[in-house]
């Protein structure tokens, strides 16, 4: 998603649009409010389907009545995963 919006490269050749990005308000567990904006999309200079990137967004969360724990952020170390 970030890159269609400039903040990447989808061909080596492409410009990177340095004010673009996906700005995630949100985060997991979060308790949010009717009409709270939970991600903004920061477009470049580059041609995009606001459309179909609005509805990428809203996919990427899930928003439900209950509190949910936020998963652990470090699994483990190199050597916890070594052969």
């Amino acid at each position: 998603m970030a890159a269609e919006v400039g903040a990447g490269r989808r061909r080596v050749d492409e410009e990177l649009a340095h004010g673009a990005g996906v700005l995630v308000h949100a985060r997991i567990g979060d308790r949010i409010e009717a009409h709270q904006p939970v991600a903004t999309l920061l477009v470049g200079e580059r041609e995009v389907d606001e459309h179909r990137l609005t509805e990428r967004i809203q996919q990427a969360f899930t928003v439900g009545p209950e509190r949910v724990e936020p998963p652990a952020l470090i699994l483990g170390t190199a050597e916890d995963f070594a052969p």
